[in-house]
């Protein structure tokens, strides 16, 4: 081979083993920074993700306590509710029971101061019910509405007949009827309706 080209080969074929070596350092130098670099930043991002978890750990707590304080109140709330709720509806029914009670004590209440002092109790019992419904099952707001109903209607039936002054015959016949029939139904009907009611607050308050 002439001396010039075999000369040639060696300049280049040197040269190119250099870069060769040179590409391999700058490929092992850059392989090496890019494995560190991604192994700090999985470290940074393990951090980052643990620091995550911790506050929404302690976010998830603060919301499980605000929740419980809430949920206290509102059953403090509810059983402060059904305790003066129950109170007027206790006094409703005896106002009644004693308004149409076949016992009329001599010298107390006339019939007539019974059916106005029966009816302010239940209309007392009506409105704080009106005003705290929201406290309540719609359950039970229909229970105590149909209660209330059902010790108003007997109520005012007869005390339509008790404040006749002059009654008839036939008004004093419809007078003994009405008394007979309302009398059975605050014997029998009112105390049923009551227990209902006496269970489904024992059971809003977890009172067995």
């Amino acid at each position: 081979m002439d001396p010039f080209l075999k000369e040639l080969v060696v300049i280049f074929g040197g040269n190119a083993i250099l870069i060769g070596t040179v590409a391999w350092l700058l490929r092992s130098l850059l392989t090496h920074n890019l494995q560190k670099e991604i192994k700090q930043f999985e470290t940074e991002l393990k951090a980052k993700a643990d620091t995550a978890i911790e506050q929404l750990r302690s976010a998830l707590q603060i919301a499980a306590v605000e929740h419980q304080v809430r949920f206290s109140k509102l059953h403090e709330k509810r059983a402060e509710v059904i305790a003066e709720l129950y109170k007027k509806l206790v006094q409703a029914c005896w106002a009644g029971q004693s308004f149409v009670s076949w016992l009329q004590m001599e010298g107390g209440l006339t019939q007539e101061e019974k059916y106005v002092a029966a009816m302010n109790d239940l209309r007392t019992l009506w409105v704080f019910f009106e005003g705290h419904k929201i406290y309540l099952a719609e359950a039970l707001c229909t229970s105590l509405g149909t209660f209330i109903n059902d010790v108003r209607r007997p109520l005012i039936e007869f005390g339509t007949f008790v404040q006749i002054k002059n009654p008839t015959p036939e008004t004093a016949q419809q007078h003994m009827d009405t008394w007979i029939r309302v009398g059975e139904i605050f014997d029998s009907k009112i105390p049923k309706a009551r227990e209902a009611l006496e269970r489904e607050f024992r059971g809003i308050l977890g009172v067995n």
